[in-house]
């Protein structure tokens, strides 16, 4: 009899499988860290989402997050902000269900940062983290820590060797300036030493800058900008020369302190020196000071005038009176 043919054993359909491979981690900065899960998947399986969840050391979660992609690589990033450890895990979502491993998990240390002695809002390590120059218990951006810049001025009439607000300044003198600046404050400050001598030119001219710009047009000398710490105090000096023949130009109408006598400067504090002017200036300043009248003055200055005017009239009567009586008497022999 003929041999029977053999059944066909069936070959079995591949399962779809998927697995999470691995999670690693990745610090950005102190508080800040990435994390990439990768997973795997065959025979069709597929990957719809990645949750992350961060834990603390009593195992409390503490942050999640999930991120939806088909990928087998998925990647987020966490920002712990307070110190201690923590662990962090992924579980994929597939179509074959929430696949998970000892390898999808990693652990995470935020580090305890002592905070900024001046600041406490800030790290020990942040570049904000600055004591104030001039106070070292004060944080650099205190409203407290700040310049404060004082403006002095003298000057010596050097022709004479004496402080210059002490003498009338004549022709030929030289005088010195001296300006001096100085940061009273906490901070340190730029600062352009800068001083107008218009009313001084009307008497002088510049002999000496002091390594300063003089600039004619705006009657100005100035010096390069220079920084000023806190305590720290910096002097610059000119020098100007007074002409032979001082000028006896009539003063301003619309200014009266031009050419009035006197070189008035101002740097902080004001310097005034006294001009010699000549005998026109003394007769000009002598009658611009003369006392000021008005209706009322002039009447009595006026009844004043009459009265003694009619004084005298009065008198002259009287005596020519009584020199005509004097030449009878005598005339008659009574006398």
């Amino acid at each position: 009899s003929p041999t029977p043919t053999p059944t066909p054993t069936p070959t079995p359909t591949p399962q779809p499988t998927a697995s999470c491979d691995n999670l690693s981690l990745k610090k950005i900065t102190r508080t800040k860290f990435s994390l990439v899960a990768k997973s795997t998947t065959t025979n069709g399986a597929t990957i719809k989402s990645a949750s992350f969840v961060v834990r603390d050391k009593s195992n409390k979660e503490v942050l999640s997050r999930t991120v939806n992609s088909t990928n087998q690589t998925i990647s987020t990033e966490f920002d712990l902000l307070n110190p201690g450890i923590y662990t962090t895990a992924v579980t994929f979502t597939t179509s074959v269900g929430q696949k998970t491993s000892p390898q999808c998990a990693a652990e995470v240390t935020i580090e305890n940062i002592e905070p900024c002695p001046v600041n406490p809002g800030l790290p020990i390590n942040s570049p904000e983290c600055q004591p104030c120059p001039g106070d070292s218990d004060l944080w650099y951006k205190d409203e407290n820590c700040k310049a404060k810049i004082l403006r002095t001025k003298s000057a010596q009439n050097i022709t004479h060797d004496k402080d210059a607000q002490q003498l009338v300044a004549k022709g030929d003198d030289r005088i010195t300036y001296t300006l001096t600046i100085k940061n009273e404050g906490l901070a340190p400050a730029p600062f352009t030493i800068e001083d107008d001598l218009s009313d001084v030119l009307e008497y002088a001219t510049v002999q000496n800058t002091g390594g300063g710009t003089f600039n004619k047009e705006t009657a100005k000398i100035t010096w390069p900008e220079v920084t000023l710490n806190p305590g720290e105090s910096q002097s610059r000096m000119y020098t100007v020369k007074l002409p032979e023949d001082i000028p006896a130009a009539p003063q301003g109408v619309s200014d009266p302190s031009s050419y009035d006598c006197r070189m008035t400067n101002v740097f902080g504090t004001t310097v005034d020196i006294n001009v010699d002017c000549p005998t026109p200036k003394i007769v000009e300043q002598t009658v611009s000071q003369l006392p000021k009248t008005g209706p009322s003055e002039n009447i009595i200055f006026a009844g004043i005038v009459f009265s003694v005017v009619a004084y005298f009239y009065a008198r002259s009567r009287q005596l020519k009176t009584e020199v005509r009586l004097i030449r009878r008497s005598v005339n008659a022999g009574t006398i």
